[in-house]
């Protein structure tokens, strides 16, 4: 049996994650294409991983605040904020409320 590389099944990881997330989006109402969830999800670098990160745990789970982002990543809280207002800037997902009751979903 012939080993795979890890780079290119590292790449054929990020392409099934990128398409799972787009075609979450998608039946979310969401017009978005593939090449637009790759340039929010840039898997050069390990920050741009965050939002690919965040987009699959409101797949997985409709509706998260804060506390369940950090307790489900190894991100700080500053990041995640960073990355759910950029989020929320694009349309990716939705902000409800604000403060300490604030909760994301998809958009």
């Amino acid at each position: 049996m012939r080993k795979i590389d890890p780079k290119i099944l590292e790449r054929l990881k990020h392409e099934a994650l990128v398409e799972s997330i787009g075609s979450s989006l998608r039946l979310a109402g969401r017009e978005i294409s593939n090449r637009k969830v790759r340039e929010i999800c840039d898997p050069l670098s390990t920050l741009a991983l965050a939002p690919t990160k965040i987009l699959k745990l409101l797949h997985n789970t409709p509706r998260l605040k804060m506390a369940d982002f950090i307790a489900m990543t190894e991100y700080s809280r500053d990041l995640l904020k960073y990355h759910l207002k950029e989020l929320v800037k694009k349309n990716l997902i939705k902000q409800y409320g604000k403060g300490r009751g604030t909760w994301y979903t998809l958009s």
